[in-house]
């Protein structure tokens, strides 16, 4: 006798999924674009032009660190409690302040010192500072 309640896989994201993926992004007490504002800044010129002769890839490094927090995301949130409990701020989301910060300080310096080569190399003129 064939019953029409089989378990079948649900291959499209459900309503809690995407209730938990926009929470967790702009949910005021908890939501990333809030708590580490530094992943929606654009580094990617900054650190080409940062490292070209070094042999570390940086922005690959920096991909590698936001396609983590993505994962996060992703896993997090078709979960009912991704807020984390009674706690301010995104706790299961704390490796996101690694590439935030990192993408902050390199907003935050100042130009003459975003190429390490070209001073190193006495190409800027002398400052009083």
């Amino acid at each position: 006798m064939a019953s029409s309640n089989i378990a079948r896989p649900n291959t499209d994201l459900s309503e809690q999924e995407i209730q938990g993926l926009l929470s967790i992004l702009f949910s005021f007490g908890k939501g990333l674009i809030f708590f580490v504002p530094g992943l929606l800044l654009p580094v990617r010129g900054l650190l080409r032009k940062a490292a070209p002769d070094m042999k570390l890839d940086v922005y690959g490094i920096y991909l590698l660190w936001v396609a983590f927090v993505v994962g996060l995301i992703l896993v997090y949130s078709p979960w009912w409690a991704w807020y984390g409990g009674w706690f301010w701020g995104p706790r299961f989301f704390l490796f996101a302040c690694i590439p935030a910060s990192f993408a902050i300080a390199l907003r935050l310096l100042p130009a003459r010192l975003r190429l390490p080569g070209d001073a190193a190399h006495g190409r800027y003129p002398a400052t009083n500072e």
